[in-house]
């Protein structure tokens, strides 16, 4: 799981697969094994049986050979295009399902029709709900990622 939202992007895959029957080996970035931990902790101490969510702290080359593993069914990434590729090829190598998610930025448009006032309530909202997330920051209402109608464009940004 990437490192700049671990809490949430670990919730949205573990829940379904929860749901589903579906035990859990999770590699997480290196950069946050406390928060793996804590994440462990919290399932066992809700009562999750043991076995049920698995960490692992692997390298890549380590993580290769449990996608191989015939007991696996399935690989989930979010990560780098550089990273899904990889996956990608050993996951498709040895038939498993995958679900990519990979890099890049959604864009948050403003029409021309649209609510001035709403339209800057939501891009706050957008800062607020990665507030802690800095490596977001720049790219949450950036000029690459932020659209709008030209005749709005002084209302909004200089």
């Amino acid at each position: 799981m990437p490192w700049n939202y671990p809490h949430y992007q670990v919730a949205r895959f573990v829940a379904p697969n929860f749901m589903a029957g579906n035990t859990v080996i999770l590699k997480h970035a290196p950069q946050c094994p406390k928060t793996a931990e804590a994440i462990a902790d919290i399932l066992k101490d809700a009562g999750l049986p043991e076995g049920v969510y698995n960490n692992v702290f692997a390298t890549n080359e380590q993580a290769a050979t449990i996608i191989e593993d015939s007991r696996v069914q399935g690989v989930s990434l979010t990560g780098s295009e550089r990273a899904g590729q990889a996956v990608a090829k050993i996951a498709g190598g040895a038939l498993k399902k995958v679900v990519l998610e990979l890099g890049g930025s959604d864009a948050f448009i403003v029409a021309a029709d649209a609510d001035i006032e709403q339209a800057i309530k939501g891009a706050i909202l957008v800062v607020l709900a990665i507030q802690d997330k800095r490596v977001m920051l720049p790219n949450a209402l950036s000029s690459s990622n932020l659209f709008m109608i030209n005749s709005l464009k002084g209302l909004l940004m200089p």
